[in-house]
């Protein structure tokens, strides 16, 4: 199974793990239910990604902070180091920029490079487009995707800002299994915990 897969699930120039610099306030997000469905390439893989979340003001820069450690994620075992990203505002559209390089220096450029931009269409849509360029590490290439998120209502009563669930990648046409409960804030706990204990990990041996 390609290492996307476990991405929803679960020192030197690297921060610690979700200590991210977002900005102060975010583009207005109607409090609810979203579904988000991903859709694009990762490596030779076609891929769809649904969840769908229970949002509010709080747990959007949350939600921002998960998917960028998933990128930190999906590139750390390749001893590899990401430097902290860069995120900015302008108007409706929250622009990031990561680039994650090998910890020791050769003389082909080793790493990746994440680029994306959410655009808060409405209070009700937000579009996030994503590029990430690998250099001489596995699953190498060019990744393109294309995530869009809907509200679709209020949240179910058995559900508070944070809960929701995901979807099993799907792979080139397949389906993807059933869902799992999910919550953000034990999501983001858990990958702040992997993230860091990979850090350690990787900093002893360099």
């Amino acid at each position: 199974m390609p290492a996307l897969s476990a991405l929803g699930f679960l020192a030197s120039a690297v921060s610690p793990a979700a200590a991210y610099d977002l900005p102060k306030e975010l583009p207005e997000r109607k409090p609810g239910l979203w579904e988000m469905i991903t859709r694009g390439t990762f490596g030779p893989n076609r891929i769809e990604i649904v969840k769908r979340y229970c949002l509010d003001a709080e747990t959007d820069p949350v939600l921002q902070e998960t998917e960028i450690q998933s990128r930190e994620l999906s590139v750390i075992y390749n001893d590899v180091q990401c430097k902290p990203p860069v995120v900015t505002r302008s108007g409706n559209v929250v622009s990031g920029a990561m680039t994650c390089e090998a910890f020791k220096a050769s003389v082909r450029p080793t790493g990746k490079d994440f680029r994306w931009k959410i655009n808060y269409v409405s209070p009700s849509e937000v579009v996030v487009d994503e590029v990430g360029i690998a250099h001489n590490i596995q699953g190498g290439g060019e990744d393109r995707s294309v995530q869009r998120q809907a509200w679709v209502g209020a949240c179910p009563e058995s559900q508070k800002p944070g809960d929701g669930v995901e979807f099993f990648p799907a792979y080139n046409g397949g389906k993807s299994e059933k869902p799992r409960s999910a919550n953000l804030f034990e999501n983001r706990k858990v990958l702040t915990k992997i993230l860091n204990e990979a850090n350690e990990l990787n900093s002893r041996f360099h």
